[in-house]
């Protein structure tokens, strides 16, 4: 055995001499039976082990392990004298390994990853004839799957992990990841493929690990063909976008500036453009808090305000895309400056500058989220005119001229941002494969773009329009958009079903999302079922299931995850419906307050507003209209300068209530006025109170005679009013509808509708006091 490892050990022509399947094939033939087999399966179980360059010390470790005096195990069949001539060889090899800079060792690990590729490419024989078995297959496996073949099913993998996260396990992922390892150990993609898996998974600690693992993987092979110049600003750039999906502000940051700073010393443009996306959409989701990490606020003209900070840090980088003059940067930047708009108030770009000269604040109408929007949709949907074509052309073989034919000059791209339909958009270095996924990517953005719109015609009081929007997304994009988007899809469309149509429409919605995406961790989605589910606890006065949907609700928001501020809010806002349904008016008042105050520091206006009529809220539940007024006069001022119109309309309901508390006969001519709105587009909660809070008013400031000459006018409110709240499962406030409503048909003398009434009235007791 001796003699036989010192041949084996002496120096070749080169490192691939003898090849991996001639070493197997000798080891079987020299060792008895049984052993070459044994020797065999150990030489192909270590080189399976590589998986990046730090293994390679491992490895050395073992073999040292062999030198010692003692070892026990399956190595003490072949352990050398540490003075023997194999055991210095061990040694010297070692030790040489040992003194080796960490380059150098990258190059060995692609040296022996060339060398197993060579045994690859000679057939899978060449892997399984130690153990007698083929390659593992997998479902898009076959048993002898080439190299090439398995690159491509990987390069399709990667790009479909967005779009299909959710519809299978994370098990099937891995499955997925075990076969193509198993038959290609040393394809650098695999831990790609599952660190994509891992992060659309939520498991940010795999996902990680298994990035640097690829790019530790990768290491070698850049710096053997000379080329380095983009792996280590690519490798930067990959682990500040997956911070920014994570939501970790300080990781992103620290990334994304090592990747300017690499970026800019190679010369690298286009990592420099991908470093300005990132950021953008790391600024348009961060909370304003973070604002200090992404910049010096403390500087000279800064603003004075986080979010103001942001967004000046937004509209930056967009203006260097134009001035760069691309016009993918350029969408990108419309995109995520629509999405900053809808949480946070935005101020005209040159409003600093006319504050420092004394002249008039400009107006801000120009600037809304539905506008922004809109902006944002008509940038990617140029932007996809151009790109699409391209892509068609490229797959296509250009035409060739006849021949004698003058060549024709190049068409121009023209004086505009955007280049023509039949001009390429992207780099001439892009192989078709790249252009195809880059179409792709711009369709996604169209979709996301969609997404937005519906989000700000919510907002503006149009939540047909919202519903449509989203019913396109999930129509017209099913084979481009992303999984999450797909989610908050659905998500929109179950709270638009739950406002108009009831629980049961967002039941429909949502069991359709869980069967498209049954393994889905989406967060719009979880959050949007919560939500549901608080409001069917408070409404039926359950305070103990409230309280504790809204902990679970707050628990989606990760603590580390900076971008998570407006669904802390929400939880905290849910939090303080359930203390007033609870009647623990003093802790829902200190909630509302300090939650109030963390929304303006953060430019959430419409947040703010939000919290100012829960305040109204709590002070007209412990009886006291006079301290509600205030709040909410105020919240109906900020919500028209907001352009909130379902906000503002919401207010006017809570100002006509107090107001008429308080005696005032002129309340009911703002709520009037906020009638076409309120019944048309307003959730069924803000419109049940609309309607008792009409009839309220109406028998306040009707005479006797007035009532009995036209008493419709009082009790088709109210019996509205019931319904909805009926719907809403809020069998007490319709009890009370309807209690009313009986009193009006005694004074006026129906008798045969009173009894119709104060049965129903008996029926929504009785389930009031069920739930109790």
């Amino acid at each position: 055995m001796g003699y036989m490892l010192l041949r084996y050990a002496k120096p070749g022509d080169s490192l691939r001499q003898p090849s991996l399947s001639e070493l197997l094939a000798t080891l079987q033939a020299d060792l008895p039976a049984g052993a070459g087999a044994w020797a065999g399966s150990v030489v192909t179980e270590q080189l399976r082990a590589l998986a990046c360059p730090d293994d390679l010390f491992t490895l050395f470790a073992e073999l040292g392990s062999l030198t010692e005096r003692g070892s026990g195990g399956a190595g003490a069949l072949i352990a050398p004298e540490p003075s023997s001539a194999l055991g210095m060889f061990l040694r010297h090899r070692m030790l040489a390994f040992h003194l080796l800079q960490y380059e150098r060792t990258c190059q060995l690990f692609t040296d022996l990853r060339a060398y197993c590729d060579a045994a690859q490419h000679a057939g899978p024989y060449a892997w399984g004839v130690a153990r007698g078995t083929p390659w593992r297959s997998g479902p898009e496996l076959g048993p002898e799957q080439d190299p090439a073949a398995l690159a491509m099913l990987l390069h399709r993998r990667l790009g479909a992990v967005p779009r299909e996260a959710g519809k299978g396990p994370p098990s099937a992922a891995g499955a997925l990841v075990a076969d193509i390892r198993a038959a290609a150990p040393l394809l650098s993609q695999v831990h790609l493929l599952e660190a994509r898996a891992a992060l659309y998974a939520g498991d940010a600690a795999t996902a990680v690990t298994a990035l640097h693992r690829h790019f530790d993987y990768t290491g070698g092979a850049s710096s053997k063909g000379g080329n380095d110049k983009g792996r280590l600003q690519t490798a930067l750039l990959s682990l500040g976008a997956w911070h920014v999906q994570l939501g970790h502000v300080q990781g992103a940051v620290l990334a994304l500036n090592e990747a300017v700073r690499v970026a800019q010393q190679h010369g690298d443009h286009t990592a420099l453009a991908h470093v300005l996306a990132a950021l953008m959409r790391l600024l348009a989701t961060a909370a304003p808090p973070a604002a200090p990490a992404l910049g010096d606020a403390r500087a000279p003209g800064a603003p004075p305000t986080h979010h103001l900070h942001l967004l000046r840090l937004i509209r930056r980088c967009l203006k260097r895309g134009e001035e760069l003059r691309l016009p993918h940067l350029v969408a990108y930047g419309r995109l995520a400056l629509a999405h900053f708009a809808l949480a946070h108030r935005l101020e005209p770009p040159d409003a600093h500058l006319r504050a420092e000269r004394g002249l008039p604040a400009p107006e801000t109408g120009a600037y809304l989220p539905l506008v922004e929007a809109g902006r944002a949709h008509r940038s990617v949907a140029r932007l996809q005119a151009a790109a699409m074509p391209a892509a068609a052309l490229l797959a296509a073989e250009p035409p060739t001229a006849p021949p004698g034919a003058q060549p024709q000059p190049a068409r121009p791209g023209g004086p505009g941002l955007f280049p023509p339909a039949t001009s390429p958009v992207f780099q001439n270095d892009m192989n078709a494969g790249s252009r195809e996924a880059a179409a792709e990517m711009v369709e996604g953005a169209m979709a996301s773009a969609h997404l937005l719109r519906g989000a700000a015609w919510r907002r503006s009081g149009a939540p047909s329009l919202a519903a449509a929007a989203a019913l396109a997304h999930l129509a017209v994009y099913e084979d481009v958009a992303s999984a999450e988007d797909r989610c908050l899809a659905y998500a929109q469309l179950a709270v638009t079903a739950v406002e108009r149509q009831g629980y049961a429409a967002a039941e429909r919605v949502l069991d359709a999302a869980d069967e498209e995406f049954p393994f889905a961790s989406s967060v719009p989605l979880r959050a949007t079922r919560l939500g549901i589910a608080h409001s069917r606890a408070v409404a039926r006065r359950d305070a103990h299931a409230a309280t504790r949907v809204g902990a679970v609700l707050c628990s989606l928001a990760p603590p580390d995850d900076a971008t998570s501020l407006p669904l802390r809010l929400e939880a905290e806002a849910r939090n303080v419906e359930a203390l007033i349904a609870a009647g623990r008016l003093e802790d829902a008042h200190t909630a509302a307050s300090a939650h109030f105050a963390l929304c303006l520091d953060a430019g959430m206006q419409d947040e703010a507003v939000r919290m100012l009529l829960l305040l109204a809220d709590v002070h007209a539940a412990a009886g006291l209209p006079a301290a509600a007024l205030p709040y909410a006069l105020t919240a109906r001022l900020h919500a028209q300068q907001s352009h909130a119109d379902l906000l503002a309309a919401d207010a006017s309901v809570r100002v006509a209530a107090a107001m008429g508390a308080l005696g005032d006969r002129t309340a009911m001519a703002s709520l009037r006025a906020e009638l076409p709105l309120l019944l048309g587009a307003a959730p069924a909660l803000a419109r049940a109170r609309a309607q008792l809070t009409l009839a309220e008013g109406l028998l306040a400031t009707a005479s006797a005679a007035q009532l009995a000459a036209d008493p419709d006018r009082v009790l088709q409110p109210l019996e509205a009013a019931a319904a909805l709240f009926e719907g809403l499962e809020d069998w007490r406030s319709a009890a009370a509808a309807l209690h009313l409503a009986a009193v009006v048909c005694q004074t006026v003398r129906r008798t045969a509708q009173r009894n119709a009434v104060a049965a129903g009235f008996c029926r929504m007791s009785a389930r009031a006091e069920a739930c109790c």
